[in-house]
């Protein structure tokens, strides 16, 4: 049932006239008449004319991140951009070797120590020093001997010796 049939049921016959008459002959839930969706489109592209008089169009995807045009735009220069990446790049290139560093020094958390360094101090002697205070931080284990009892030490092996037969070896683990 469409709403249009509903309304009729519910409304007077002056109340859904007036109904109609504001929302026109064309009204339905699902569709939108072309006139106000073109008029609507036209007015979308005039505001967004306003806000880009000089875009073309054209979606940003092959645009290049910093043209000079867009870069005096943000008041800088291409050269002032590029400098700006570099450092952070630089940066994050420090911290990745730092990180990397601590990883072979065995640390449990690096991000966590990274974050405690001073990064314009030498870092081995801030490790060694952190090794002193505070052990518990990186992963110094030793391996230690396995438990008496495990066969990890020796043993029988696992599986029977291909060379035993079946009966030779049902016969050597079956209680006598």
């Amino acid at each position: 049932m469409s709403i249009r049939k509903i309304l009729k049921k519910a409304l007077t016959p002056e109340l859904f006239a007036q109904v109609e008459l504001e929302l026109g002959e064309d009204y339905d839930v699902a569709y939108v008449p072309q006139k106000r969706l073109s008029d609507v489109i036209k007015q979308r592209n005039e505001l967004r004319e306003q806000l880009n008089p000089d875009d073309d169009g054209e979606g940003d995807e092959d645009k290049a991140p910093a043209t000079p045009k867009t870069a005096k735009v943000k008041g800088l220069t291409p050269e002032e951009i590029q400098a700006k990446v570099d450092a952070e790049v630089a940066k994050v290139e420090q911290r990745y070797a730092v990180t990397e560093k601590l990883r072979e020094a065995k640390v449990r958390n690096p991000k966590l120590l990274l974050k405690e360094l001073d990064l314009t101090k030498d870092i081995d002697e801030q490790v060694a020093a952190w090794k002193l205070s505070d052990p518990y931080m990186f992963d110094i284990t030793t391996p230690a001997e396995p438990p008496a009892g495990t066969g990890k030490d020796g043993g029988k092996p696992a599986l029977p010796d291909s060379t035993m037969s079946d009966e030779d070896y049902y016969k050597s683990i079956m209680p006598k």
